[in-house]
């Protein structure tokens, strides 16, 4: 199995690092007379026969009228990485950071209010962002079945400009569960995100006790769901089987 996620270069790296001044890498006369004659550059090795296309590798991300997704923003790249980069967060290490959002439809959710109500699964997604798009069924779903018994927000990192991108395509998706619009990117820093999507799981006593990192498929994502929520009876199996 593959995790697919996107990764945010500039998050990670910081963007601090510039370029070295041309003078530094320009050898003085001193030098080449110091370093000897020139020597003649090497033939080039053949370059290497073109591999096939990995059968996992990522789909092009879409925007909301269905152009490829350009690749400034927000400086994140898509990447398929192998394994699952699931892990559960330990009771000392799982308080969940609080945040207020507003959705789409004007409704304000506090997690203040959230936690300690209902345990709470927040995503953090993009509309350009293609494994984010293959995991929108997969929230659906869990949303369909468990959202009387689970809050369900799904938090955009899209560019403030792209509001209606985002509305747009929460239409097209037929998404029915909370979406807002993290402009500020707020709840991405506060939550240490460093790809996407990015899926967290709160119990209802406000702890962070899994945290998905990229899109490893349905069946991962829904075994997951079930660990955190279904394992202790925090909530109820719908006719006692899972989905």
């Amino acid at each position: 199995m593959r995790t697919l996620l996107c990764l945010p270069l500039c998050f990670i790296l910081g963007c601090s690092a510039t370029p070295q001044s041309q003078e530094a890498d320009t050898p003085t006369p001193a030098s080449r007379d110091a370093a000897g004659p020139a020597q003649a550059p090497a033939d080039p090795e053949p370059a290497p026969p073109p591999s096939e296309a990995s059968e996992s590798a990522t789909e092009p991300a879409t925007d909301a009228a269905g152009q490829e997704a350009s690749a400034d923003e927000g400086e994140w790249i898509q990447a398929d990485v192998p394994a699952s980069t699931s892990k559960s967060v330990t009771k000392e290490e799982g308080r969940a950071p609080d945040f207020v959002v507003t959705t789409l439809d004007g409704r304000t959710l506090d997690s203040t209010v959230l936690y300690g109500t209902k345990p709470v699964s927040i995503t953090l997604w993009a509309t350009w962002c293609g494994p984010c798009l293959h995991e929108i069924p997969v929230i659906q779903k869990l949303y369909d079945q468990y959202g009387k018994e689970v809050e369900f927000i799904a938090i955009s990192l899209d560019d403030p400009k792209a509001a209606a991108a985002v509305t747009k395509m929460v239409e097209q998706r037929k998404i029915t569960y909370p979406v807002a619009h993290d402009t500020a990117m707020k709840v991405a820093k506060d939550f240490k995100a460093m790809s996407i999507p990015l899926t967290l799981f709160v119990d209802r006593e406000g702890r962070l006790v899994e945290r998905l990192e990229g899109f490893g498929g349905e069946a991962h994502l829904i075994k997951a769901f079930e660990k955190a929520f279904l394992k202790d009876g925090a909530v109820a199996q719908s006719g006692g089987t899972s989905i």
